[in-house]
């Protein structure tokens, strides 16, 4: 999925007056190995993590807001930087979603900006 493809699901689900929450990064260890690849986001920029291009996407197609594993804090809090308050301007989650792995339990902590 590209940012073109998050933007046409998201104008749709506002259409219905629902929301989206895009993923950034996944909880399992081995997601460094694919969310934290070092990409450009531009011509002209420095490489960045991967997820930093999710959340771009998330943000500038209007997201309600993020899932970010809960396994990374330093990650989740680096998303939570970056957002601020960007995630705000829509009307419907803004949450960033944060999953914790607990053996075979999953623990859901919402975090409301």
């Amino acid at each position: 999925m590209g940012p073109q493809s998050l933007k046409k699901i998201v104008t749709q689900a506002h259409q219905l007056d629902r929301g989206v929450i895009a993923l950034c990064h996944m909880s399992a260890p081995e997601a460094k190995a694919s969310y934290e690849i070092n990409v450009k986001l531009s011509k002209n920029s420095k490489p960045k993590p991967l997820y930093h291009l999710f959340l771009k996407w998330a943000i500038s197609n209007k997201a309600d807001g993020i899932i970010v594993g809960a396994t990374f804090p330093k990650i989740v809090n680096d998303c939570k930087k970056i957002a601020g308050k960007k995630l705000d301007t829509c009307t419907y989650c803004k949450t960033i979603i944060i999953r914790q792995y607990l053996g075979e339990i999953h623990l859901f902590l919402i975090v409301h900006f």
